[in-house]
């Protein structure tokens, strides 16, 4: 009979520390998986907003390419051209102030 509980034993203790090997494991393979889990959504989100800025580029591209009112309009915006006879009035710290809005 002691033959029997000595194998019994080693078969439970074998059991036991699978069964732990397995849960540690797991548990570290679980724990990589959430870590990519995470990154990938990260990696969707700034997916997301590279999209939106390129879409807004290509429509500020659009409105270049196709639509001289606006291109006319950056122009005197940006690089202060004004028609023959105009004159430009620039006052300190209004141009900084009104593109940081």
């Amino acid at each position: 009979m002691s033959l029997q509980r000595l194998i019994l034993f080693l078969l439970i203790s074998a059991l036991v520390g699978i069964s732990a090997y397995l849960t540690v494991t797991l548990m570290s393979t679980h724990r990589e998986y959430q870590v990519q889990r995470n990154k990938l959504a990260e990696t969707e989100m700034q997916l997301a907003q590279l999209r939106k800025e390129r879409e807004e580029r290509e429509a500020y591209l659009r409105a270049i390419l196709n639509d001289p009112e606006f291109v006319e309009r950056v122009v005197r915006e940006r690089l202060g051209y004004i028609h023959p006879g105009e004159v430009l009035y620039r006052f300190d710290g209004f141009s900084e102030e009104r593109r940081s809005r």
